[in-house]
């Protein structure tokens, strides 16, 4: 009796270890298969017993051919793109073409062949009276705003870009110096975008409130730069607009902001710009080396006594002087300055008389719009 119960007691663990061999044979199999195969899918378990276990790995074997024949669901993005170039067969000898290429195809017969240097750069002197706001759409649709104006500008400038469709997104601004005149109004054009690409500052930095807000709204909207040598600085995508900053202050600041400021060298195609800043007589002494010939100069500090020696105009050599000031509210502007620029033949441009000034080129020569008549006001010099 007892060797009966012992033999069944044998019987019964041999079954079980066979089972749990075939379970573990099983697990093996699922566990071993890639992830992107599915199996789950395929409702293969180990508790199904009527499954054998070579039948599993045949069933394994077969959903993973089948997967490779499915169309790349289980590709990256990046290996359809190539995928699609590689399926492309309607001529077998033209040679393989990425995405990119055949877009950039596309882009050129909508120019109609013509070159981007083709396209309209627009330089806008924006009236903000006595301060600076300097607005450059290029011909591929980049934005640059350099400077601000004062406090009370940011709703003025907001409304002028918004003009050109610019309601979120831009690609770079410059802050010259620390001043409220340059400064002031960027906060609000920095809180009425969603982003803006790069911001550049001389890092002198300010105790003042004003600047303070545009640098905490400018770290928190872009890339913020603080600028301690010469750089060159690329709008967008757009590689037809040439942007140097020319730094004055590469030794060190000196006590006067004004002598600290970014000047900024533009060129597109034949046509140049030379925005000063307030870069006056003592800054413009640690910049005479370089090219700073230019069609259009933007006069330094409201065109102050000491903002256009005449070594420095013969330095740039300007067709066309920018002034930009409030008439009524700045007593800076020089007037023997003003009669040096004219009698020079430079054709002189004030925002305090002529409102908006913009500057628009095709890259072979430019032209310019102004918002008032170019007569002077009543009163004005």
């Amino acid at each position: 009796m007892k060797s009966n119960i012992f033999n069944i007691l044998v019987v019964i663990m041999l079954v079980l270890m066979a089972f749990a061999m075939q379970a573990c044979k099983q697990d093996t199999i699922i566990n071993g298969t890639p992830a992107d195969s599915d199996l789950a899918g395929q409702n293969i378990s180990a508790e199904d017993d009527d499954m054998e276990a070579d039948e599993a790995l045949d069933n394994a074997s077969e959903t993973a051919d089948e997967d490779d024949d499915e169309d790349n669901q289980g590709v990256d993005i990046d290996q359809v793109i190539v995928n699609i170039s590689d399926d492309d067969e309607t001529d077998p000898d033209q040679d393989e073409s990425n995405l990119t290429d055949v877009l950039m195809d596309d882009e050129d017969e909508d120019d109609d062949g013509s070159e981007i240097s083709g396209g309209k750069l627009s330089v806008s002197f924006i009236d903000v009276g006595y301060g600076d706001a300097i607005f450059v759409m290029t011909p591929n649709n980049n934005t640059m705003m350099i400077d601000g104006g004062d406090d009370s500008c940011g709703s003025v400038i907001t409304h002028y870009i918004r003009e050109y469709e610019v309601y979120s997104y831009m690609d770079v601004m410059i802050a010259t110096n620390p001043t409220n005149q340059r400064t002031g109004g960027l906060d609000s054009i920095l809180y009425n975008m969603m982003q803006v690409t790069e911001i550049y500052d001389t890092g002198e930095g300010d105790k003042s409130q004003s600047y303070n807000q545009f640098h905490e709204m400018a770290n928190d909207k872009g890339m913020f730069i603080e600028v301690s040598t010469d750089t060159e600085v690329k709008v967008g995508d757009d590689d037809s607009v040439k942007v140097e900053l020319i730094v004055p202050y590469k030794d060190g600041f000196s006590e006067d902001v004004r002598d600290n400021s970014i000047v900024i060298k533009m060129s597109y195609g034949e046509t140049s710009f030379l925005l000063m800043s307030d870069c006056t007589a003592s800054c413009q002494e640690n910049i005479m080396g370089y090219d700073l010939k230019a069609d259009i100069l933007k006069v330094a500090n409201y065109a102050s006594n000491e903002s256009a020696s005449e070594e420095f105009l013969d330095s740039v050599d300007p067709e066309v002087a920018i002034v930009s000031t409030d008439l009524a509210e700045c007593d800076m502007t020089s007037l023997e300055v003003i009669d040096r620029l004219e009698s020079r033949g430079i054709e002189v441009y004030r925002t305090g008389i002529h409102g908006d000034i913009v500057v628009e080129s095709y890259g072979n020569d430019y032209s310019i719009t102004t918002e008032r008549s170019p007569e002077p006001e009543e009163g004005a010099e």
